[in-house]
């Protein structure tokens, strides 16, 4: 399977609240929320997606402000997951994060997700 990861696209939100719907069945997102929060300046999103069908496999949502980076979510399909798709996407968040001057990045985690952590 060949995949892309590209910038977030207005098009895209419907697929991705379905897709944190599915990943935070307790905390999800709709598509209002994604955009409010890509509104916010110095916050962006990436995503993996299937070359061919454009199917979303991860995304990532982050702020890159003042020396700091910030992801606010962090998803990857179930089916997708352990292929390398959030470390793809955290890894290009450390490469834009070092050229937009951040010298950290934080991320909060629920202490029962032990994936994340």
């Amino acid at each position: 399977m060949m995949r892309q990861l590209r910038p977030i696209a207005v098009d895209d939100l419907a697929a991705l609240a379905a897709l944190h719907r599915a990943c935070f069945p307790d905390d999800r997102w709709d598509e209002r929320a994604i955009a409010e929060l890509l509104a916010i300046a110095g916050a962006s999103g990436h995503l993996v997606e299937e070359t061919e069908t454009r199917e979303p496999l991860g995304f990532i949502l982050d702020l890159i402000l003042a020396g700091e980076a910030e992801i606010f979510t962090l998803c990857a399909a179930a089916a997708a997951r352990r292929q390398g798709i959030a470390r793809d996407l955290v890894e290009h968040l450390f490469a834009r994060a070092r050229r937009g001057g951040a010298r950290s990045v934080g991320l909060e985690v629920a202490a029962d997700n032990l994936a994340a952590r």
